[in-house]
């Protein structure tokens, strides 16, 4: 007798093992779907700056937009990263003193643009820089 079950549990399955190490070696796979396609590329082509990474994210650069300080600014941007899960929280607290102005009340995640959040009372973006020059 054949039952076909098994192999649409080995898909998923092998899936999942592929970005679990892929992750480990400091790839970061963003659309599984990408992985069934690439099995052996002759050319990889990217169209984006920004889209290697080294698989540590790093700081480089702090802007602020108002009178707090870079330590401030930091501080709430790790908070609202750690709550959001973003594989960049990491990169963060390496940067920062640690220091978290409080806990994150509330938490909204806009994908590709940053996160809305209340923190310690008031409300703060965290993201690119489009995003928050149109939120002035």
């Amino acid at each position: 007798a054949a039952c076909p079950w098994p192999i649409g549990l080995a898909g998923p399955a092998a899936l999942a093992l592929g970005i679990r190490r892929a992750g480990r070696m400091g790839i970061r796979v963003r659309n599984p779907a990408v992985l069934q396609s690439l099995r052996r590329p002759d050319v990889v082509v990217l169209n984006k700056t920004g889209v290697l990474t080294e698989g540590t994210p790093r700081l480089v650069e702090t802007r602020t937009f108002s009178d707090a300080g870079e330590d401030d600014v930091r501080g709430v941007a790790l908070a609202v990263a750690r709550r959001s899960g973003h594989p960049y929280a990491a990169g963060l607290a390496r940067a920062s003193a640690g220091e978290v102005p409080g806990p994150v009340e509330s938490l909204e995640t806009r994908p590709g643009l940053g996160a809305a959040a209340r923190l310690a009372g008031r409300d703060v973006l965290v993201g690119n820089l489009a995003w928050l020059a149109d939120h002035g």
